[in-house]
């Protein structure tokens, strides 16, 4: 069985994981803060946030905070 990083972060998507740098996947359901360029976890543990993904993120993060609000 073989599958591309990219094809599994794109099923993951639906389970809101994102990859905010190439070395991290994260559940934004653990994510306590974010900055410019770094994410803190529920656990403390900071992950970085890749500059070329930053956009991409804000946009993803904008898109998790808006269902969450509308579930409420």
């Amino acid at each position: 069985l073989y599958e591309t990083i990219a094809s599994v972060e794109e099923k993951l998507h639906q389970y809101d994981f994102v990859t905010p740098h190439q070395s991290f996947v994260i559940n934004l359901n653990n994510l306590k803060d974010y900055y410019k360029d770094e994410i803190i976890m529920l656990n403390n543990d900071t992950i970085p946030i890749a500059q070329k993904r930053a956009a991409e993120f804000k946009r993803t993060m904008r898109e998790f905070l808006q269902r969450k609000l509308e579930s409420k």
